[in-house]
C-alpha cells in the first residue's frame, strides 16, 4: 500500500551522519539520474533539519517543509517514494499518535547512500543507473571512481609505518580487553552496504523453474552465484522477461571456455533479447484464427452446434463458444482462478510449447484445458498429461473444441461397451468353470466312498443322542420330552382340573 501524505500531517527526522563529499558526489551522479533532483533535493532538505536533540529533529508539519521545497504535496510523495525505493529514507507513521489516520505523526529515518563498489556491484541500482545514463557515460563513471594503485607505477615508497610513528603509551592494557569492550555493540558506519535477501526475490521470479530451464541447456545451479541470481532477477523484473526468457540470456553470457556467468554480458543481452521479442511480437503472423468473433457468427455457430450435436447439452456448448472466444493465456488464467488457484508459469511454459509444437486450433487446446483442470479435475495442466492427449487428437485430425468433445463421448461409449463384454465374458467363464468344478468333484469321489462318508456322519451323530433315542425325530416322536417341560405342563393340568371340579360345584 502507498501512504499518501497530507500537509497537515506532523512529521520528524531521525538524523544520520554528517554526508562526506564523497557521499555527495555518488547522490548526484549516481542516484540523481535514477531518482530525480526532487528526490534529491528532499532527502538533503531532511538530512539538515534543525535538530531539537541528538539524532532527532524538531515536531513539524508537512506544510512548513514544502514552501521549503518549492513543491507540491503530490511531488513530494513522489519524490518520498523514490527516496524509498533506493533505501536512502525509511517511513514510519505512529498509529497511536492520533485516531485519524491522516493525522498520525510520520517518522524519516535518514540511510546513508551505498558505497561506490556496492553501488556498482547492485543489481537493480546499477542497471537502472546503466538504462538511464547509456553505456558509454557509465564505463565513464567506472573509469572515473576506478582507484589508482601508485604503487604499480615506477615510485618508490617512503610512507614510514605505524609502529615507528606512534608509541603505545600503556603498554599493559591489552588487546584483548578493548576487543570485549566493542563485543556486540553495533555502530554507526558512514556508507550503508547491501546485502541479498533471497526470500524476496524467490517471491517475484520462479527460480525451481528457472533452474528446470537451465539444467535443459546443460547449466547447473551450482555455476550461479549469488550475485548472479540477483542479477537475473532484477533483468527479469526490468525488461519484463520470464523465466525461459532469462535461461537463454544466461546461457549466452556464459563463457564457452571457462563456463563462468559474466554479469555484464547478462545485461547485454537481456537488452538484446527484449529488443528482438518485442520484433518478433510485432512481426509474427497470427497462428490461425483470431478467436474473436462477431454475435452473429456466435449465433450462426450455437446452431450449428445444436443441430449437428444433438447430444451435448446446453451447458457443453456454452463450454465451446466460450473455447472459441479467448486466446489460451487468458483462457488458462480464467480456468485456474475459477478453481480457485493461479497459473503458474510453469503451466504457461507448457501451453506456449503446444502452441507452438502442435498443430491443434487455440479453441481446441482452451478445451484441452477445460478438459483436464475441470473435467478431470487435475490442479495443474501438466506437461506429460497434456502432450499425450494433444498428441492424440492431432493424429484423430480433431480440428475443433466440439469435434474434441465428440471424440471424448466415443470413447466413453467405446470403453463402456468394452467393458460391458469383458463383465459379460467374465460371467459367462465363471459359470462354466463352477460348473465344470463341480463335475469334476463329483468324479473325483467313488461310490463306494460317499456311503462309508455317511455311515460315518450317523454313527458321530448317534453318539450325542441317549441310547434308544432317534436324532432324526422329534421329541415328542421318542416318546420322551424335557423334564422341566414335563413338570410345567402337569401343574398346568393339576390347576385345570382344580378349577373344572369348582365350576361342576
Amino acid at each position: 500500500m502507498v501512504l499518501q501524505i497530507n500537509p497537515y500531517q506532523p512529521y520528524q527526522v531521525k538524523m544520520g551522519l554528517p554526508l562526506s563529499f564523497q557521499q555527495i558526489q555518488c547522490l548526484t551522479q549516481l542516484y540523481q539520474p535514477i531518482i530525480g533532483a526532487k528526490a534529491i533535493s528532499l532527502y538533503m532538505t531532511l538530512a539538515h533539519q534543525p535538530q531539537e536533540k541528538l539524532k532527532w529533529t524538531y515536531r513539524m508539519m508537512h506544510s512548513r517543509l514544502l514552501p521549503v521545497l518549492n513543491m507540491g504535496i503530490q511531488d513530494f510523495n513522489q519524490a518520498r517514494i523514490h527516496l524509498e525505493a533506493v533505501n536512502l529514507i525509511r517511513t514510519y507513521r505512529d498509529e497511536a499518535s492520533h485516531e485519524d489516520y491522516s493525522r498520525q505523526t510520520i517518522y524519516y529515518e535518514i540511510q546513508m547512500p551505498l558505497s561506490l563498489e556496492h553501488f556498482f556491484k547492485h543489481p537493480q541500482l546499477s542497471l537502472a543507473l546503466y538504462n538511464q545514463i547509456g553505456d558509454e557515460a557509465y564505463y565513464g563513471l567506472l573509469r572515473l571512481w576506478k582507484k589508482e594503485d601508485l604503487g604499480q607505477m615506477d615510485l618508490s615508497e617512503i610512507s614510514l609505518p605505524f609502529a615507528e610513528v606512534i608509541k603505545a603509551k600503556n603498554q599493559n592494557f591489552r588487546l584483548s580487553e578493548l576487543e570485549e569492550a566493542t563485543e556486540g555493540i553495533q555502530l554507526q558506519d558512514q556508507y550503508a552496504s547491501f546485502e541479498p535477501d533471497e526470500e524476496i526475490f524467490q517471491k517475484q521470479f520462479d527460480l525451481a523453474f528457472f533452474y528446470q530451464v537451465l539444467a535443459s541447456k546443460q547449466i547447473e545451479k551450482q555455476d550461479l552465484s549469488q550475485a548472479i541470481l540477483l542479477q537475473v532477477v532484477s533483468l527479469s523484473q526490468f525488461y519484463g522477461l520470464d523465466e525461459e526468457a532469462m535461461a537463454q540470456v544466461v546461457k549466452l553470457a556464459q563463457n564457452p571456455i571457462t563456463h563462468q556467468i559474466e554479469l555484464e554480458l547478462l545485461k547485454t543481452y537481456a537488452a538484446k533479447h527484449q529488443y528482438f521479442k518485442a520484433r518478433q511480437m510485432n512481426n509474427q503472423p497470427m497462428k490461425e484464427d483470431s478467436l474473436s468473433l462477431t454475435n452473429e457468427e456466435l449465433a450462426d455457430l450455437k446452431n450449428k452446434l445444436q443441430s449437428q450435436y444433438t447430444s451435448f447439452t446446453a451447458q457443453e456448448i456454452e463450454i465451446l463458444l466460450i473455447c472459441e472466444q479467448m486466446n489460451p493465456t487468458a483462457f488458462l488464467n480464467q480456468i485456474k482462478e475459477e478453481a480457485g488457484g493461479f497459473a503458474t508459469s510453469s503451466e504457461h511454459y507448457y501451453l506456449n510449447e503446444l502452441m507452438d509444437n502442435s498443430r491443434l486450433s487455440r479453441s481446441t487446446l482452451n478445451f484441452l484445458v477445460y478438459y483436464l483442470i475441470v473435467m478431470e479435475g487435475h490442479a495443474n495442466f501438466e506437461k506429460g498429461r497434456s502432450n499425450r492427449l494433444a498428441n492424440e487428437w492431432q493424429q484423430e485430425g480433431l480440428t475443433s473444441p466440439a469435434q474434441a468433445l465428440d471424440f471424448l463421448y466415443q470413447q466413453k461409449l467405446f470403453k463402456a461397451k468394452q467393458n460391458e463384454i469383458k463383465d459379460k465374458k467374465a460371467s459367462q467363464s465363471s459359470k462354466k468353470i463352477g460348473f465344470n468344478n463341480k463335475i469334476k468333484q463329483e468324479e473325483l469321489v467313488p461310490a463306494w466312498l460317499k456311503d462309508r462318508q455317511a455311515q460315518n456322519e450317523h454313527s458321530n451323530l448317534m453318539k450325542k443322542f441317549p441310547q434308544g433315542e432317534d436324532p432324526t425325530k422329534s421329541p415328542l416322536e421318542n416318546g420322551k420330552s424335557n423334564s422341566s417341560d414335563q413338570i410345567k405342563e402337569e401343574e398346568i393340568r393339576k390347576q385345570l382340573q382344580k378349577l373344572l371340579k369348582k365350576g361342576d360345584d
